[in-house]
C-alpha cells in the first residue's frame, strides 16, 4: 500500500543515503513503481528498447539489463522474440517483481559500480536504462558493462545531462574509448526521461551506444 506521493519518492531516490537506503527505497516503491513513472511518460524503456532492436538480433546471445527494476524493458524485448535476458538490480523488491514477469531467465542481485558476478564478455549486449544518473550508479559501473560484454558486442545506457557532465561519465566514457575498451557508435539527440515529473526530477538525458573492443 503507498504511503508517499509519487514526487516524495523521486527526492528519496535522489536524495537517498548511500547504497542501502537507496535498496530499501525502491524495495518500498516497488509495488507502485511502474505505475507512478509511466504516469510521468517515462521514456528510456522505449527508447533503450528500440535502440536493442537496432544493433542486436534475437538469437545473437545473451543480453544482461543492468539495473533492471520491475522488469520494463526485459517484458517489451521478450514480446519481441529476445528471449535470452539476464537482469540484476540492487532491489530485492523490483527484482521480485521483474521475475514474476517471466521475461528473463536469471534475475540476481547486484551493485552496479562493484564487481559483477560474471565472466568476462558473458553478454552479446548489456542496456543499462535509467540508471546512471544523480545518486544511482556512478562511472566506474562501466568498467564492469564493458568487461562482461563480448568483444564486438555493445553497451546501451542512459546517461543524465547532470551526471555525464558533472559527474565523472563523461570522462570516463572518453578514458574507456582512449584506453581502447570500446568505441562510440552513436547517442541520441537530448530529451526528458520523465516528462511529466517534478521540475526538480526533470533531467535531461540521451541514449549511449558503445561496441565493446
Amino acid at each position: 500500500m503507498r504511503g508517499n506521493s509519487d514526487k516524495d519518492w523521486l527526492k528519496r531516490v535522489y536524495h537517498a543515503d548511500g547504497r542501502d537506503d537507496l535498496a530499501r527505497t525502491y524495495d518500498e516503491w516497488a509495488e507502485d513503481y511502474e505505475t507512478d513513472v509511466i504516469g510521468y511518460g517515462y521514456k528510456n524503456p522505449a527508447l533503450v528498447t528500440a535502440t536493442v532492436t537496432r544493433h542486436v538480433d534475437p538469437g545473437d546471445g545473451v543480453i544482461l539489463d543492468a539495473g533492471a527494476g520491475t522488469g520494463i524493458i526485459g517484458e517489451v524485448l521478450a514480446v519481441l522474440d529476445y528471449r535470452e535476458l539476464v537482469a540484476v538490480d540492487m532491489s530485492d523488491g523490483m527484482l521480485a517483481l521483474a521475475d514474476k514477469k517471466g521475461a528473463y531467465r536469471e534475475v540476481r542481485n547486484m551493485v552496479l559500480g562493484e564487481p559483477l558476478d560474471f565472466a568476462d564478455g558473458a553478454f552479446a549486449c548489456v542496456v543499462c536504462a535509467g540508471t546512471l544518473t544523480v545518486g544511482h550508479a556512478p562511472p566506474e559501473s562501466l568498467h564492469e558493462l564493458v568487461r562482461v560484454t563480448r568483444s564486438g558486442g555493445v553497451i546501451i545506457f542512459t546517461v543524465t545531462r547532470p551526471a555525464y557532465l558533472d559527474g565523472g561519465f563523461k570522462a570516463k566514457m572518453d578514458a574507456l574509448e582512449a584506453e581502447r575498451k570500446w568505441k562510440s557508435v552513436e547517442a541520441s539527440d537530448e530529451y526528458l526521461p520523465l516528462p511529466n515529473a517534478p521540475k526538480e526530477s526533470s533531467l535531461m538525458a540521451r541514449v549511449y551506444v558503445y561496441q565493446a573492443v
